[in-house]
């Protein structure tokens, strides 16, 4: 065969068998190419719905980030309210006839007073209701500057008084209303004034019992408390 036949026969050989290794490469990268961006393009799907969406709960109600309050300002929670004074129980009347006093009727009234005065918070606004069927007038009014006192300076009272004794001294059951005067020995001596740490106001309380001098008012068959004084010589 002539030499410019061979190798016009050669090159159509190269041509034929070379081409379609380039090609091959080609649709191989192509392919790769298409499959990175596919796989990308899920990826992408995939993850911007978790981010975009909300957290949710177990029953499927959408739960607020951290992030999102801390973005969108969320409501702060009301403090919890103060405690206010609880109310103490208001002691039981002392009922008796129309003018009718005993020595019996006027312990128990006084005693039911200072117990019911001793069992108030100072923080109470409602005194007066508090001690209504025990007590009114006069009286009223001092325990409520007692109470003022306190708390005014954040002081609190410790212990309670003890009534050792009461006489009846004076009545007029007549009037109207009808009236008596009760003697009473009131022990204080475990009554301490305490301020605001807990310790004590002054020097040490170790006072002997005391003579008071209550009046007793009837109103509609009750029997209250209405003034406290003191006697000359309070030695009982």
């Amino acid at each position: 065969m002539p030499h410019a036949l061979v190798e016009h026969a050669m090159t159509r050989s190269r041509h034929k068998h070379g081409m379609p290794r380039k090609t091959g490469r080609n649709v191989l990268v192509f392919l790769l190419v298409a499959v990175a961006a596919v796989a990308l393009a899920l990826g992408v799907r995939a993850i911007w719905p978790a981010k975009a969406a909300p957290a949710e709960d177990v029953t499927g109600a959408p739960v607020a980030s951290d992030v999102d309050g801390a973005v969108g300002g969320g409501a702060t929670p009301p403090a919890p309210p103060i405690p206010s004074a609880t109310p103490a129980p208001k002691p039981d009347p002392v009922s008796a006839p129309p003018g009718v006093i005993t020595k019996e009727l006027a312990t128990t009234m006084v005693t039911g007073f200072v117990s019911s005065v001793t069992a108030i918070d100072p923080l109470s606004v409602d005194l007066p209701e508090q001690l209504s069927t025990v007590a009114r007038g006069t009286i009223l009014a001092e325990v409520e500057n007692q109470a003022e006192e306190l708390r005014a300076n954040g002081w609190t009272l410790s212990g309670a008084p003890v009534v050792k004794s009461v006489s009846i001294i004076s009545s007029d059951l007549t009037a109207t209303p009808a009236t008596a005067i009760a003697r009473a020995c009131i022990d204080s001596s475990k009554v301490e004034t305490l301020d605001s740490t807990g310790k004590p106001v002054g020097g040490p309380t170790d006072s002997p019992p005391a003579l008071n001098l209550y009046t007793l008012q009837q109103d509609a068959g009750v029997w209250r408390v209405v003034a406290r004084t003191f006697p000359n010589d309070p030695t009982c």
